[in-house]
């Protein structure tokens, strides 16, 4: 049992692991859900909060404006990689491993942080200095105070602060949530780089948050080089998988930008918020807890088994309420975001897929360095044929053009993930 006291929803979970798995939760189980509650809750109301205010800011700025933010926020992704080196994931396992010993925990926090300090230094330094007018400004200090976000989201994860991290992210969507309307009602929202100064203040917000909590875990002393080289070890081998994840969403959106115009990549970037961007978050949300945990479990053919069940009876449910989403949200934005009900549809069982993918390849990282390299080999090679067929075809119809292009990227990465089970099982 969870605990004598259980509440009404965690009877119910109770009883759907031994219909779905044929068996009672374990501990590693109720751990999960036990951990995961915070996670959704406070992704939940933090999210509602943030898709509000993406709606307001579509429906003031315009399908051109909208098309140039998400073009922009794809550009500064693709700076926070060479900012962290995935040591944002390094980190997570790290503190994972090292459960209980807070010693060994004080030397990772603080030589993670230490290697941020110095990669932001280096990186705006030669941003600042190379002939991209377009970088500069707003687009760098939004990457940066992104990059630090995501390093001190890493360490929430792997020392298991799910409940903290969860009120720092409502406190951090109610901020963006009051700056963005001080700007509307004052007049002073001009463009998209207004709304990217509300996310910058709202992340402010909760780096403060953060910095409350590991204040005592960071010292100079701390900073251990033996430490680095565990963080650099991981983190170098997933920045691979991380790296051609983002350069794919940097170059589709491109793509889209230069052939079909910002208009269209407006329109599109609807359309993805809330289909593949929403099931991502509630996939972050889930991989918050599900990450560390499996590094803790050590047993990838339970955590295997038990996501098989979940994705053979949640694909279809997951589907339809997505389509269901998808078309009345895009509906939220505005007319002029509208296309058509069947590519809602198409996006939606794409990010249904991508999600169980996604889930599935956390199985795979969890499995340590060689797991890494072979998620981030068939990710990149996922991911190119995307981007190959998407340049390809998006000339002769945008909407089949992209539809088309996941469909084909989605049953490679569903191949590379059955291969791996395979190559396990032998």
């Amino acid at each position: 049992m969870l605990y004598d006291k259980s509440m009404w929803y965690e009877r119910i979970l109770l009883v759907l692991h031994q219909r779905v798995f044929g068996m009672p939760m374990g501990p590693r189980t109720i751990q999960f859900i036990q951990q995961l509650q915070w996670s959704i809750l406070g992704g939940a109301i933090a999210s509602a909060l943030l898709f509000f205010v993406s709606v307001w800011a579509a429906r003031v700025l315009g399908a051109q404006q909208y098309g140039q933010y998400s073009f922009t926020v794809s550009a500064a992704q693709l700076v926070v990689l060479f900012i962290t080196w995935s040591f944002e994931i390094a980190v997570v396992r790290a503190l994972a491993f090292t459960k209980g010993d807070e010693v060994s925990q004080k030397y990772i926090v603080s030589s993670a942080l230490a290697f941020l300090v110095v990669s932001l230094v280096f990186i705006n330094l030669l941003l600042f200095l190379a002939p991209i007018s377009f970088i500069r400004g707003i687009v760098m200090v939004f990457a940066s105070v992104l990059a630090i976000k995501l390093m001190f989201d890493g360490m929430m994860r792997g020392l298991g602060l799910f409940g903290y991290q969860a009120i720092g992210k409502i406190i951090e969507a109610t901020t963006v949530l009051i700056a963005f309307a001080v700007l509307v009602r004052t007049g002073s929202l001009m463009s998209y780089k207004d709304y990217l100064l509300a996310l910058i203040i709202g992340s402010l917000a909760l780096l403060v948050w953060y910095l409350f909590k590991i204040r005592n875990d960071v010292s100079f002393q701390s900073i251990s080089h033996s430490a680095f080289q565990v963080l650099w070890t991981y983190g170098s081998r997933a920045m691979i998988w991380v790296a051609l994840s983002t350069i794919t969403g940097f170059a589709a959106k491109y793509i889209i930008k230069a052939i079909v115009g910002y208009q269209f990549l407006g329109q599109f970037s609807a359309y993805q918020l809330t289909t593949i961007a929403a099931l991502a978050f509630f996939g972050g949300l889930v991989a918050n807890v599900f990450f560390p945990v499996a590094v803790q479990e050590g047993d990838s053919n339970a955590m295997w088994h038990k996501m098989h069940r979940t994705a053979l009876v949640g694909w279809l449910p997951l589907w339809v309420s997505g389509s269901l989403v998808a078309n009345i949200g895009v509906v939220l934005y505005g007319h002029s975001y509208y296309l058509t009900w069947w590519f809602g549809v198409g996006m939606a069982g794409i990010a249904v897929a991508q999600f169980l993918c996604g889930m599935y390849l956390w199985i795979i990282a969890s499995d340590g360095v060689r797991g890494v390299k072979y998620m981030a080999f068939h990710s990149a090679m996922s991911g190119l044929i995307f981007i190959v067929l998407l340049a390809s075809v998006l000339r002769m119809n945008a909407l089949y053009g992209i539809l088309g292009s996941y469909v084909v990227a989605s049953i490679y990465a569903v191949w590379a993930i059955y291969r791996w089970r395979v190559v396990l099982k032998r």
